[in-house]
């Protein structure tokens, strides 16, 4: 569509704005999303409980996670970015607070866990595709990568604060999560609502950042987006290369989650590790993030010129097979076993500067937010999945290693749907 507008030499600096404003509010989902798996053995203490009855209260946060994105994409159009994050920030702060007050219970925990998941299934995925319009294709994959790698930060921030506050104040694992959650989660979304605005309102008409800027000749030449993209949800329910994505993805959450929940076990339950040693070798793993998805969006860039697809099978081929050998090498310890993480989870993590190029490389810009919705929805069945299949083996074995096993075999079979997306 031809529009009145000019045509910028340079992505603007404001859309560098607007990705740090997204990243600052993921990174607060996930910091609550994952403050039961830090304090995983202090709640079977307290509570009297194994480890497959805890992972009860990640699957009551991950099933709304799950099942909203794909709802809530549908309504993006019609109540715009602002109030989809206005409700899902207000799910996830009041969610912590009840957690903090009134988490006494196992029963009471799983109902403020069903509320806090409702906040990222609400708002992420409208969220992140929104910033990621912001970019031309060769700076997506980077860009979306650096927000990809806060999800780390996120887990991170869970382990090495969680830990700190808890040590530190002597609070219940209840309120250390409530504070460590409520307090960025104020912040970020004030900052959000008054700086960032919808791509689609800012430049009407546009489809993407790259209709203003000058032609990117090696991005032109990507052959695989000269394949159909369905324009309608019903085209992408019928499109070969959307469900290969979104299986994909399922293989990309699976590790992510999968080890968030295991390795604080594995840590202090195979390995003998203290709660805070664990905490703070799982926080330097996950900070690695930060390293992994922005280098696997550089891949798809630059080496790979906006295809995504070989850096993806690049890294869970190398991602799954570390992990299968973490959970062979009982031997492993001290430095050593903290290199084999940080590698490992580096080259699973490579992904996170890709996924969320996906949805415009996909399909037309009228059906984007939907591809999203399906593609975060099935990848967060395996969110949903991870832990309790985990705990379920991990009490049936009596050794978390096997749970470790498991998911890198799931990394491997990954390869195969991300060869076969042509994104």
């Amino acid at each position: 569509m031809e529009t009145n507008r000019a045509v910028l030499q340079r992505t603007p600096a404001y859309s560098w704005w607007v990705l740090i404003s997204a990243t600052l509010n993921f990174m607060c989902v996930f910091i609550g999303m994952n403050t039961t798996a830090v304090f995983g053995v202090e709640i079977m203490k307290e509570w009297g409980i194994n480890e497959a009855q805890v992972s009860l209260l990640t699957t009551a946060l991950m099933i709304p996670f799950t099942l909203m994105p794909v709802i809530a994409s549908n309504f993006t159009s019609k109540l715009g970015i602002h109030k989809l994050v206005i409700i899902g920030m207000l799910c996830n702060i009041g969610a912590s607070i009840g957690i903090g007050f009134w988490g006494n219970t196992f029963i009471s925990v799983i109902i403020f866990r069903v509320i806090q998941g409702m906040c990222g299934g609400i708002m992420d995925n409208s969220m992140v595709q929104n910033a990621s319009l912001y970019f031309p294709t060769r700076q997506r994959g980077f860009a979306t990568g650096i927000l990809m790698g806060f999800l780390g930060v996120g887990f991170s921030v869970t382990s090495i604060m969680g830990s700190w506050v808890y040590n530190t104040f002597h609070l219940s694992w209840q309120m250390t999560s409530m504070w460590i959650t409520v307090i960025p989660s104020v912040v970020c979304l004030v900052l959000y609502l008054a700086t960032v605005k919808d791509f689609y309102q800012k430049y009407p008409g546009v489809e993407s950042m790259d209709d203003l800027l000058p032609p990117d000749k090696a991005a032109a030449e990507n052959k695989y987006d000269k394949l159909f993209k369905p324009s309608t949800m019903k085209e992408v329910l019928h499109d070969k290369r959307c469900w290969a994505s979104s299986i994909y993805g399922f293989f990309t959450a699976l590790p992510t989650y999968g080890l968030a929940y295991v390795l604080p076990l594995y840590l202090q339950e195979d390995k003998g590790i203290s709660m805070a040693t664990a905490s703070a070798m799982i926080g330097a793993t996950f900070v690695f993030k930060l390293v992994a998805a922005p280098l696997g969006g550089l891949l798809s860039d630059h080496v790979f010129h906006g295809v995504r697809w070989p850096s993806n099978v690049i890294g869970h081929a190398l991602g799954g097979a570390l992990i299968i050998a973490v959970g062979l090498m009982t031997g492993l310890k001290g430095s050593a076993l903290q290199i084999m993480l940080i590698i490992m989870f580096t080259a699973v993590s490579l992904y996170g500067g890709t996924f969320w190029t996906w949805p415009s490389a996909l399909c037309k810009p009228s059906a984007q937010y939907e591809v999203s919705g399906l593609i975060v929805t099935v990848s967060n069945i395996a969110a949903v999945i991870a832990a309790p299949v985990s705990g379920v083996l991990i009490s049936y074995t009596g050794h978390a290693a096997s749970a470790i096993l498991m998911i890198g075999i799931g990394a491997l079979v990954g390869v195969i749907p991300a060869y076969l997306s042509k994104i």
